[in-house]
């Protein structure tokens, strides 16, 4: 079921099913706000570490807030890497910067899964330590925790 919010902030419901390549079936829940952004579940790590991830065209990079984030990372749902038996450390420094400012921390691999899929691999992403950038209420209201990027691997830090 995905939720959309119309012009009024009233909730607008929609089922978004999406049959998967296996056939089996599995659908992804995805909501949106006023169909301008697109966010749903993913996991990162053994065992699964729930997260709410922005679906972004415009970006190819993956990250969470990491254990180690303050202020910035506000009420999201923090990776702890200690958790995770499938964890590698990578700790390449990570930087990027949006139109609303930086947001930087390092990268990490662990198993990362979307609507129950995974490449069975460890998949790099990024554990964000400090996201100044991302201090408008559209980060610190909004219900994802990070940026799953779906844009060109070119375009990616």
């Amino acid at each position: 079921r995905a939720e959309a919010f119309g012009p009024n902030g009233k909730s607008i419901k929609r089922t978004l099913n999406t049959r998967m390549r296996n056939g089996d079936g599995t659908s992804i829940t995805v909501h949106t706000q006023e169909g301008l952004s697109y966010y749903g579940p993913i996991t990162i790590g053994t065992p699964a570490q729930n997260f709410v991830a922005l679906f972004d065209t415009g970006s190819s990079n993956l990250w969470m807030p990491g254990q180690t984030c303050g202020t910035s990372c506000g009420k999201h749902d923090r990776y702890n890497s200690a958790a995770s038996t499938s964890y590698v450390a990578n700790n390449t420094p990570f930087n990027i910067q949006y139109g609303s400012g930086p947001c930087s921390g390092f990268f990490s691999d662990d198993t990362v899964s979307v609507g129950g899929l995974s490449t069975g691999n460890t998949e790099s992403f990024a554990q964000v330590t400090d996201a100044p950038g991302l201090q408008g209420a559209g980060y610190a209201q909004g219900p994802w925790d990070g940026i799953m990027g779906l844009a060109f691997p070119s375009i990616s830090v």
